[in-house]
């Protein structure tokens, strides 16, 4: 089955997909120009609504696209395993629970991603993504790259299983719910340099200071360059623009309250760490 049939098999099944660059993790800004999303988030339409049928036909009869599965809509969580070890540790608990849930655990749809496995599920409540240790929850405002596509190594997503079950909570899959985070009161001295990356010029033989300059924030989102502008935020459902993007390079969305420079902008596009995106972004051919 082509990119373009596997896209159409989603949709018709009732979830949401979006092109994203052959052997990439980032949306195909120049496929979504096609059908006229060159606005702001680019994708973030198709996160409350399913492409059309010549949407899917102009994204992928061209030029060959990944297919990125959009979490949140129509209930759609991902439970992103990033190891086996992780993977693996999650089995040892679901053996001690009830056979719905064991069984649940063994027929469910599940893709095998470079380094670990993505479960997939259909939960009723809402839930907002979120991330425990080496396993990420997949949910509202996500995606995650289907089966057939190839990951930047070379890894192609195969998957096993048959059906995306439909459960209540996600609690009767995965028992850690988000934890939020304490804010930090006092300074606190930061060793790992990919960690305090954003404040310095070089880490890891990175040159930060040159993908700065190189690569801009409107780069990163796929759209023409301003002195300062305001854009649909791409992190969360947004109609009215509320993400501004700075002239010194930095952004800051007034709807969800978050903002950085573009390794922070990159890494929540793409659900990486801050060390992932500077890697990634070192790689990235922008003109």
């Amino acid at each position: 089955m082509n990119t373009l049939d596997t896209a159409r098999s989603w949709v018709q099944a009732g979830y949401s997909v979006i092109p994203i660059r052959h052997r990439d993790k980032r949306p195909a800004f120049d496929a979504l120009r096609l059908t006229g999303q060159d606005h702001g988030s680019g994708w973030g339409e198709f996160k409350t609504r399913l492409p059309t049928d010549d949407e899917l036909r102009l994204w992928f009869t061209g030029p060959r696209c990944n297919l990125g599965l959009v979490t949140g809509y129509a209930g759609l969580v991902v439970l992103d395993f990033d190891s086996m070890a992780a993977y693996q540790t999650w089995g040892l608990w679901v053996e001690t629970q009830s056979a719905p849930i064991r069984a649940i655990a063994a027929s469910s749809y599940k893709v095998l991603s470079r380094r670990g496995v993505h479960l997939y599920v259909q939960v009723a409540e809402p839930v907002t993504s979120y991330s425990v240790g080496a396993i990420d929850v997949k949910a509202q405002w996500g995606y995650v790259l289907a089966e057939g596509s190839i990951h930047p190594s070379g890894h192609l997503y195969t998957s096993m299983g048959e059906t995306i079950p439909t459960i209540e909570r996600l609690a009767d899959v995965f028992p850690i719910e988000a934890t939020p985070q304490p804010i930090q009161t006092q300074a606190v001295q930061i060793t790992d340099p990919w960690e305090s990356a954003t404040r310095a010029v070089s880490a890891g033989g990175l040159d930060l200071r040159g993908i700065k300059a190189r690569v801009s924030l409107q780069d990163v989102l796929g759209i023409q360059a301003g002195t300062s502008q305001w854009v649909c935020c791409p992190l969360h459902h947004d109609t009215i623009p509320s993400m501004r993007l700075y002239p010194d390079g930095h952004f800051f969305c007034f709807g969800c309250q978050r903002g950085g420079d573009i390794f922070d902008l990159y890494a929540a596009l793409h659900n990486l760490t801050n060390r992932e995106a500077m890697v990634a972004l070192d790689g990235e051919d922008y003109p």
